[in-house]
């Protein structure tokens, strides 16, 4: 949670729904570019 929250822009309550929805195990997303194709666009 640190880490994200570290971020400008994302607090503790976003960095809770970031992480309910992929998950902690970064592992399933070989790149960052396939990460970015399961988020809705912005």
């Amino acid at each position: 949670m640190q880490l994200l929250t570290s971020m400008p822009g994302i607090s503790d309550v976003t960095a809770h729904v970031i992480v309910a929805e992929i998950g902690v195990d970064m592992t399933r997303f070989v790149a960052d570019a396939h990460l970015r194709r399961v988020l809705p666009p912005q």
